[in-house]
């Protein structure tokens, strides 16, 4: 009984005050004039996977260089490693030319 008590208390105590921090933030919430239109939003999020894409493709050279400099004359060791580095260049060739083309569509868009 007595903890009951204490718990409706407690809960109301902090449901008032959820309450209280959300109409303030909601009461001084105003026009938001300075937000992003759709296309800068998807040119940030496009952006921000190129990035990310390109550095995998980085990381992944450079564990194809060492793959390939600890072979040890190894020919299958050798051909996976020559196979990686291609595929990594290819992902950086890639990832570059995807933040030319967004960066070019965005200079048309603005």
């Amino acid at each position: 009984m007595q903890n009951s008590k204490l718990f409706r208390i407690l809960f109301n105590f902090y449901l008032s005050f959820l309450i209280s921090i959300f109409s303030f933030s909601i009461s001084n919430a105003g026009v938001i004039s300075d937000a992003p239109n759709i296309s800068e939003l998807l040119f940030n999020i496009l952006n921000f996977l190129l990035q990310v894409f390109g550095i995998i493709a980085i990381i992944s050279l450079v564990v194809s260089g060492i793959l390939y400099l600890t072979s040890s004359g190894d020919e299958s060791r050798i051909r996976l490693a020559k196979k990686g580095m291609i595929y990594s260049i290819i992902g950086i060739l890639v990832a570059l030319s995807g933040v030319i083309i967004i960066k070019t569509i965005s200079g048309f868009l603005k």
